[in-house]
C-alpha cells in the first residue's frame, strides 16, 4: 500500500490519525517543521507548508495527504497562512496525483440559528471564519475543476486530550478541589463538543473511502448537546463530587482581554457561547455507521487517561 502523508502529524488530531492509519497497516509519513514519529515505523519529513517546493517534496510518493494544520491563534496569521498553506497543498496534490483530506472547523459558518450541517452556507462573522472560508473555497474550487479529489472534514469544538484548551480537565480539577468550575459567558446554552478520538478515527476511515471524496463531512459528534450547567453536572457525576459552577460575564472577559491576547481572540467568536451551538453529524452516521461516543463515556475515558479518575 502506498504511503499516506499527514501534514501536521504531530498535533493533537494528527497524532491520533497517524495511530489509526498504523492500525490499518498503512505506511505513514509525518511532515511538519519539526516532525517526530508517532508509530515506530513512521517516516518523517521536515517541511514548511508555506513553501511551495517544500510542500511538493513532502508528499512525493503519497496516495493520500491529510492537511491537519495548527496555526498560532491569531486572526492575522490565520488570514494570511491558512489560504497559502491550502493553495500549496492543492498544487502539490495535483502534481503528485494524490487525494486530499482537509481537517476543518465551523468558523466559516458564523452565527447559525439552529443546527449546522454540511449544507450550511458560509457567513463568517470573524476574521478567522473568513480565513477558513477562503481556504475551504480553494479546495472546493479545485474539486469543481476536477483538478484533485478532496474532502473537507469538519469538527465542532474539541474535548479530550487537547493541551491548548482542555475544558473537561479544567472543570474536573476545580470540582475535585471543591471549587466552582468556571463557564464562559453563559451556563444555559447548548454547545456541541466533538470527542477527539472520534474525529481522528473518522478522518482516517474517510481517507480510505473512494466515494467519500469531493464532498464535506461533519465528524461524529454526540447529537445530544449539553448546556454548560449540564456539562459541569455530568463531570461531577463521573467524579462523584458535588457540582459547582460560576459564570464569567462577558464584561469581565472584555477587561481580561486587554491584558490577555488569547482571550481577545476568543471573544471575537463569543457568539458561540451566547447562543446555542448545534453541530449535526447525521450524514456520516447514516452513510457509514460512524457514531459518536456519548458525552458520559467520552468524559469518563478522558479523565481516566489524564489520571484525574481511577479505573
Amino acid at each position: 500500500m502506498k504511503r499516506q502523508t499527514i501534514i501536521g502529524g504531530n498535533g493533537t488530531i494528527g497524532k491520533m490519525v497517524a495511530a489509526e492509519l498504523h492500525k490499518m497497516n498503512i505506511p505513514v509519513r509525518i511532515a511538519s517543521r519539526n516532525p517526530k514519529p508517532v508509530n515506530q515505523d513512521d517516516e518523517i519529513f521536515t517541511m514548511d507548508v508555506l513553501n511551495e517546493q517544500s510542500t511538493e517534496n513532502s508528499i512525493k510518493g503519497s496516495s493520500v495527504v491529510y492537511l491537519i494544520l495548527g496555526l498560532p491563534y491569531k486572526s492575522k496569521i490565520w488570514l494570511n497562512e491558512f489560504p497559502k498553506a491550502v493553495e500549496n497543498v492543492i498544487k502539490a496534490c495535483k502534481k503528485e496525483g494524490a487525494k486530499l483530506v482537509y481537517f476543518d472547523n465551523v468558523y466559516m459558518y458564523g452565527f447559525i440559528d439552529g443546527w449546522m450541517n454540511e449544507t450550511t452556507p458560509n457567513r463568517p462573522s470573524s476574521v478567522k471564519g473568513k480565513a477558513r472560508q477562503i481556504a475551504a473555497d480553494l479546495i472546493l474550487d479545485a474539486v469543481k475543476k476536477m483538478e484533485i479529489d478532496a474532502m473537507i472534514c469538519r469538527s465542532a469544538d474539541f474535548y479530550g486530550d487537547y493541551p491548548a484548551f482542555d475544558v473537561i480537565k479544567q472543570i474536573a480539577e476545580k470540582l475535585k478541589k471543591g471549587k466552582s468550575a468556571q463557564l464562559l459567558i453563559s451556563a444555559d446554552k447548548k454547545h456541541s463538543l466533538t470527542y477527539i478520538p472520534d474525529a481522528a478515527k473518522a478522518v482516517a476511515y474517510l481517507g480510505q473511502q473512494t466515494e467519500a471524496y469531493n464532498q464535506i463531512w461533519h465528524l461524529p459528534t454526540d447529537p445530544n448537546p449539553l448546556i454548560g450547567k449540564e456539562l459541569v453536572e455530568l463531570v461531577a457525576e463521573v467524579l462523584q463530587v458535588k457540582p459547582r459552577y460560576s459564570v464569567i460575564p462577558k464584561g469581565i472577559l472584555n477587561f481580561i482581554s486587554i491584558f490577555n491576547s488569547t482571550m481577545k481572540e476568543l471573544l471575537k467568536l463569543s457568539y458561540q457561547w451566547e447562543k446555542d451551538y448545534l453541530f449535526s453529524s447525521k450524514k456520516i452516521e447514516e452513510t457509514y455507521g460512524l457514531k459518536a461516543t456519548t458525552y458520559k463515556n467520552g468524559i469518563t475515558e478522558h479523565l481516566i487517561k489524564i489520571g484525574i479518575l481511577k479505573k
